[in-house]
């Protein structure tokens, strides 16, 4: 059962590397490139959006490796 959890943590891990280096290489600069204000939105937005996520997963673990 170890190695099923290891593997499902490894895979976590990675597909959120894979998501941010895509949202920071390609879809973040072509926004800023445009510079009117919806592009600008959605970059605002697509970026509170990775935050809140990023937090949560660490909150995540946080909770999850410290005694209850």
């Amino acid at each position: 059962m170890f190695a099923i959890k290891l593997f499902g943590l490894l895979m976590a891990a990675l597909f959120y590397v894979v998501i941010t280096g895509f949202w920071f290489a390609y879809g973040v600069p072509p926004m800023f490139e445009v510079g009117s204000v919806p592009t600008l939105l959605v970059a605002a937005i697509g970026t509170f959006i990775w935050l809140t996520a990023t937090g949560c997963i660490a909150i995540h673990i946080i909770k999850k490796v410290r005694p209850a």
